[in-house]
């Protein structure tokens, strides 16, 4: 169950999409996210499942 981030990162690199299809599938679970969730829930649920795909793919996460 731990390592479930890292390995849906590497099953997102894998299909070599372009980092714009992948940051709109991030930003699409983020809306879904935000409207069935409380925000401060979402915000603690989704950082250890997107940062090791932001990260794989190349970009800072910090921008």
């Amino acid at each position: 169950m731990t390592r479930l981030p890292f390995e849906t990162a590497s099953a997102t690199t894998s299909l070599s999409f372009p980092h714009w299809v992948l940051f709109g599938i991030v930003m699409l679970c983020c809306i879904i996210g935000g409207c069935v969730m409380d925000a401060l829930a979402f915000l603690l649920v989704s950082p250890p499942i997107f940062y090791p795909i932001v990260t794989r793919i190349g970009c800072d996460p910090i921008i």
